[in-house]
């Protein structure tokens, strides 16, 4: 009996063959995949722009912010002081942190009425009320991006909002 060989032997062959046949193909596959996306880069779609708690902000917000990046990137060429750049500063910080209550404010009211809309006798007039007072914390928090772009006009001179906007 020489030419026979065990059963088990050849099924244990089999799977070693088939299973470095499936192994060879995954690699294969995987660098036809990774060629096809070489060279291209992934950018987030405008809308995604969120702040740090995932809030969609505002376009106003972030036109402010990107100018108060601005004003200190620029501060040489429109001669900001150092007085005057600290001041900016602070007003940038101190809207965040107003925006930052405002919005933990915005999302307390929204955890009320998702718990009043899953109330079993819907109440419809409590519902309202919270949101309207939510309309009237959004109207707050767009009041506040607006108070510190005067605020911002206000720290500048005339010179150096004409040599910034001549920048632009």
């Amino acid at each position: 009996m020489t030419g026979t060989s065990d059963p088990q032997k050849i099924r244990i062959s089999v799977k070693i063959s088939s299973i470095f046949s499936l192994i060879s193909l995954l690699v294969i596959l995987s660098a036809a995949g990774g060629h096809a996306y070489a060279g291209q880069t992934y950018t987030w779609p405008k809308s995604s722009k969120r702040d740090f708690v995932g809030n969609l902000k505002d376009p106003l917000e972030i036109k402010f912010f990107k100018v108060v990046n601005r004003v200190l990137d620029q501060k040489n060429r429109i001669a900001l002081t150092g007085d005057q750049a600290m001041k900016v500063r602070n007003l940038s910080g101190e809207l965040r942190l107003r925006l930052i209550e405002i919005d933990e404010d915005i999302e307390t009211v929204t955890v009320s009425a998702n718990t009043l809309m899953w109330e079993d006798p819907f109440n419809v007039e409590g519902i309202n009320l919270i949101a309207a007072e939510k309309h009237s914390l959004t109207e707050k928090r767009n009041a506040a991006v607006i108070s510190s772009f005067n605020q911002l006009k206000m720290i500048l001179t005339t010179e150096q909002k004409k040599a910034f906007r001549e920048l632009q």
